[in-house]
């Protein structure tokens, strides 16, 4: 299901990632999700970590931290 806002993400998404992570994966979510439909919620869930990932490294367990620009 897509998500409305950042607080309805899953809990351990809404955890760890800043503020500005959790808006690139809620809205890289809905796209996929709308995109591949409801039989693809885990495609989606991919789609938005990888979408993430390219803005955002993982530092230590728990700690995202964004990118440096090159």
């Amino acid at each position: 299901m897509p998500y409305a806002t950042n607080a309805d993400l899953p809990v351990p998404i809404h955890k760890i990632l800043p503020q500005r992570a959790q808006d690139i994966y809620r809205a890289a979510f809905n796209s996929a999700y709308e995109r591949y439909g409801p039989e693809h919620e885990a495609v989606a869930h991919r789609i938005a970590w990888a979408a993430v990932k390219r803005s955002y490294v993982q530092r230590a367990p728990g700690i995202w931290v964004r990118r440096p620009l090159h």
